[in-house]
């Protein structure tokens, strides 16, 4: 099974073949070149949205499903309840819904298990 180290190893490897600086491939992604180099070295790593558009931009196609298996969801911009506030501050405040409440709890269990996963993996 592919992680999510060999997947930025792969992407690394196509950008140095296309002769494309980490700089030309944020601009089409749209990130800082330094982010791209975080991802390549799995120090940090992109939204599964990000991602597709990472491999968008090295022209590497990418399996349906392949980009939420690898990385962790983005976490909810707005909250669940309507609030015109966002969802941290909603949180902030203690003002926590019951729907704000799961969405988050969502959220952080996507991130611990993979997190959980990649330990198993060794990565």
């Amino acid at each position: 099974m592919i992680t999510a180290a060999d997947f930025a190893k792969r992407l690394l490897a196509r950008r140095r073949d296309l002769g494309v600086t980490q700089d030309a491939v944020g601009r089409r992604v749209p990130v800082s070149g330094n982010t791209v180099g975080k991802w390549e070295r799995a120090a940090r790593l992109p939204t599964p949205q990000l991602a597709r558009a990472w491999a968008g931009a090295l022209g590497v196609p990418i399996a349906a499903g392949l980009a939420e298996a690898l990385f962790p969801p983005a976490p909810p911009a707005r909250a669940e309840c309507g609030t015109p506030r966002g969802y941290k501050q909603h949180l902030r405040r203690g003002e926590v819904c019951r729907q704000c409440r799961k969405a988050w709890s969502n959220y952080v269990m996507a991130l611990r298990k993979l997190r959980s996963e990649r330990a198993g993996s060794g990565q």
